[in-house]
């Protein structure tokens, strides 16, 4: 609100005021033209205001999200929720433990004894051990956006940040020692689960996600192992060029490119052509961990990097916290940790050999994944099916399903006959 809506506004308030008393129709007429008035000048107000945070944007994503998230009702509120049996959840505590109950269900129980023999591959050097400095740290920690919310050890970024020069050495001595003995404290393993809804009924579980808080201290140390990891896997040229996300200069607008490029290629030339949609189920918290670290070293990641990833990995517990009520702790089995710097990294490390599985053309933005091949004839629909089966395969191997409901096929061309794949 600025002056001039309050002003008119204030006019409109006496003029009322006025009116009451008197009730005199002169009175009444006066009254509502200050109201006529008083309302365009909140409209203009408003629209002003909504120009300004749409300008800002860009600069400023966590006002824009916040005044959209107070124009939608029930945004945070999370309903009574139904049991299998049809009883009712109703106390935050229960809602909170069912929660838990059905994030953990989607752990992967990994088989360690069908464990399979991944061939180390060549590399120019391993990376065993990482070199950074209390400068280093310090860039980080005032680059941390002060917005943010704490993890569980309820320390907050606002505090790292504004001591940043105080806690530079000290940190960094910590960060030294963590990595040179392969351990992770204690608190960095924590992770505050929050449930948010997708779509269907806000009364299933089913139907919600998890987004996990974990500590800031701990990001900033994944930040200095996240660039040399990268560069390893780049300058291997191990990442394959499928992939689309969490990787530095591309993004869903270049895979968008690139799929276009190839489907108007092939549908200008008359061509037709099938393309399969896959999503794996639950991708980030169904990772087996022991099958993650194989291959990693067979990227040639060892010594104390990999110790160190590999203690940030297991022993991890989480609980679930509705409406300010925590849950019981849970066991974190699988996965990746969700709301991590390094997690998507190695998501990505872990499914990055699945491209090389196919001789179809494939396209990746971290776990959705579109396999596209022109079927101008009946050999090429049976190299197309024997492509999801050897994809189906690969995942078997790896304990990573795919969700079939999310499954779909798309029939591209005039004269594709879509044929069932």
């Amino acid at each position: 609100m600025n002056d001039r809506a309050l002003a008119a506004l204030r006019r409109k308030k006496k003029a009322y005021d006025k009116y009451l008393r008197s009730r005199d129709g002169k009175d009444y007429i006066e009254y509502v033209k200050f109201r006529n008035t008083g309302k365009s000048e909140v409209r203009n107000a408003v629209r002003n205001y909504e120009k300004d945070i749409a300008g800002k944007a860009k600069k400023n994503p966590k006002a824009f999200y916040r005044y959209v998230n107070s124009k939608l009702k029930g945004r945070g509120v999370i309903p009574d929720l139904r049991n299998g049996d049809g009883s009712t959840i109703n106390t935050n505590l229960d809602k909170a433990n069912a929660f838990n109950e059905f994030f953990s269900s989607v752990f992967t129980k990994e088989d360690a004894t069908a464990l399979l023999t991944v061939p180390n591959k060549p590399v120019k050097q391993l990376l065993t051990d990482i070199s950074f400095t209390s400068e280093d740290v310090l860039k980080l920690l005032q680059g941390l956006k002060p917005d943010k919310s704490p993890g569980p050890d309820m320390i907050h970024p606002r505090v790292l940040k504004e001591c940043a020069n105080e806690l530079a050495y000290p940190l960094f001595r910590l960060f030294r020692k963590s990595l040179d003995d392969g351990n992770v404290p204690r608190d960095w393993k924590d992770g505050n689960v929050t449930p948010i809804y997708k779509k269907g009924s806000r009364t299933s579980v089913d139907n919600y996600r998890p987004v996990s808080l974990t500590s800031v201290v701990c990001k900033v140390m994944e930040r200095l192992l996240r660039k040399p990891l990268l560069e390893h896997m780049f300058d291997n040229d191990f990442i394959s060029d499928c992939q689309h996300g969490f990787i530095p200069g591309r993004s869903c607008t270049t895979q968008l490119l690139e799929v276009m490029d190839k489907w108007t290629d092939i549908l200008d030339n008359g061509g037709s052509l099938d393309v399969i949609y896959l999503d794996l189920a639950k991708a980030f918290d169904s990772v087996p961990h022991r099958r993650l670290l194989l291959k990693l070293q067979s990227y040639g990641i060892n010594g104390a990097y990999l110790s160190w990833i590999s203690n940030f990995l297991l022993g991890r517990n989480q609980p679930v916290t509705v409406s300010g009520t925590g849950s019981e702790w849970a066991p974190v089995l699988s996965g990746v940790p969700q709301g991590s710097v390094l997690g998507p990294v190695l998501f990505v490390c872990y499914i990055n050999d699945m491209p090389a599985t196919v001789l179809s053309f494939i396209y990746m933005y971290a776990d959705d994944t579109k396999i596209e091949r022109e079927v101008g004839t009946e050999e090429d629909r049976k190299i197309l099916q024997a492509d999801l089966y050897r994809v189906e395969q690969w995942s078997d191997e790896w304990q990573l399903k795919f969700n079939s409901k999310k499954c779909k096929v798309l029939h591209l061309g005039h004269d594709n006959n879509k044929a069932t794949v």
